[in-house]
C-alpha cells in the first residue's frame, strides 16, 4: 500500500464491490502550487552611479574677523554620500545676530529629514520618470526649513529674522537630480563633456535687498526648484556667494575652471576637506574680494 505524504489526503474509491473485497486507498497528489511573483524592478545601475564622492567646508570671512567683537562664521555647509549624495550650504544674514546658529541648524534638520524620507527620495529620484513630484519635494523642504526658525525663534525667545540664512541644496538620485535654491550662491552642474552651467537665477546680494531668505515671511513664490537627468551628470558644486564671487560670473554666464579641477580631483577621491580650507584662505585668490565668509559642497563621480 503506497503511503501517503505531507502534501496528500486519502479518498475511497466510490465502486461498492471493490470495498466489500478488499479496501483499496487512492494517494491523489494535492500539493500547493504558488504561482512564483513577478521580481520587483530595480533601477539600473550605471558604472558612474556607484562611485560619488563629496566634501565640503565653510570658513569665516576676513572681514567677519575684522569686527569689534568678531563675528563667528555665518555659513555653514555639508556634503554626504550616504544613503545617498546630498549637499547643502546656508548663508546666514550678515545683518542677523544668531544667523550663524540658524544656519547650522537648517543644515543639520535637513539632512536629518532627507535621511527620513529615504523611502520616497527612492521612489521619485531611483525610478525612471513616471511621476511628478518637484513641487512636493520643494514644498515639504520649504515648510521644514521654515518651521525650523520658527523654532528657533520661540526657544531662544528672539525673532525668526535673528536666524534667518539663505539655502542651496541638492540630492542625487539614479535617475534624477534635485535641486533647490532660496536667496543667492550658486548651484554649478557638469556634465560628462565638462561643460558646467548654473542651476536657478542669479541673485544679488543681501545690501541689494534682492536676497531672500529661510524665515516665516518666505513665501513658496521665492523658492527655486527643479530636477535634471542624473545619467549626465557628473559634478556638482554649491557654494555661498562669498564663494562664487569669484568663482561663477556674476550672471552664471562663467565657471571658473578651478571648480572643474576641483570636480576633477574629487572624482579620484583626490580632493581632501583639508585642501579646500587652505584654497579658501589663499590670500592671493581673494584679494580685493568682499572677504565674506565662504562656503563650497562638492559631489562627484
Amino acid at each position: 500500500m503506497n503511503k501517503p505524504t505531507s502534501n496528500s489526503i486519502l479518498t475511497m474509491p466510490q465502486n461498492k464491490k471493490q470495498r466489500k473485497r478488499k479496501k483499496v486507498f487512492e494517494v491523489v497528489d494535492m500539493t500547493l502550487v504558488v504561482p512564483t511573483p513577478a521580481p520587483t524592478p530595480v533601477p539600473t545601475l550605471s558604472p558612474l552611479s556607484m562611485k560619488w564622492h563629496a566634501v565640503a567646508e565653510s570658513v569665516v570671512g576676513l572681514s567677519h574677523r575684522r569686527m569689534l567683537p568678531p563675528m563667528p562664521c555665518q555659513d555653514a555647509s555639508s556634503a554626504a554620500v550616504s544613503p545617498r549624495s546630498t549637499l547643502i550650504v546656508c548663508d546666514g544674514a550678515g545683518s542677523a545676530k544668531q544667523s550663524h546658529i540658524g544656519a547650522q541648524t537648517m543644515v543639520q534638520s535637513l539632512n536629518r529629514l532627507l535621511f527620513s524620507m529615504e523611502g520616497l527620495l527612492m521612489r521619485w529620484l531611483d525610478a525612471p520618470a513616471n511621476m511628478s513630484f518637484e513641487k512636493d519635494l520643494a514644498d515639504m523642504i520649504y515648510r521644514y526649513a521654515v518651521h525650523q526658525m520658527k523654532d528657533l525663534g520661540e526657544t531662544h525667545l528672539r525673532s525668526d529674522r535673528d536666524f534667518r540664512a539663505t539655502l542651496l541644496l541638492a540630492v542625487v538620485g539614479q535617475a534624477r537630480i534635485f535641486w533647490l535654491k532660496v536667496g543667492d550662491g550658486e548651484l554649478v552642474l557638469q556634465t560628462r563633456d565638462g561643460s558646467m552651467r548654473t542651476l536657478g537665477q542669479a541673485d544679488k546680494g543681501e545690501f541689494a535687498n534682492q536676497t531672500v531668505f529661510v524665515d516665516t515671511s518666505l513665501t513658496f513664490d521665492s523658492v527655486q526648484y527643479g530636477t535634471v537627468d542624473a545619467s549626465d551628470v557628473t559634478g556638482l558644486a554649491l557654494m555661498s556667494d562669498g564663494a562664487s564671487e569669484r568663482l561663477v560670473a556674476t550672471d552664471g554666464s562663467r565657471v571658473a575652471t578651478r571648480v572643474a579641477d576641483f570636480l576633477g580631483n574629487l572624482a579620484q577621491d583626490n580632493l581632501s576637506r583639508e585642501q579646500l580650507f587652505l584654497f579658501l584662505h589663499e590670500a592671493q585668490v581673494w584679494q580685493g574680494s568682499t572677504h565674506d565668509d565662504k562656503s563650497i559642497a562638492l559631489a562627484a563621480r
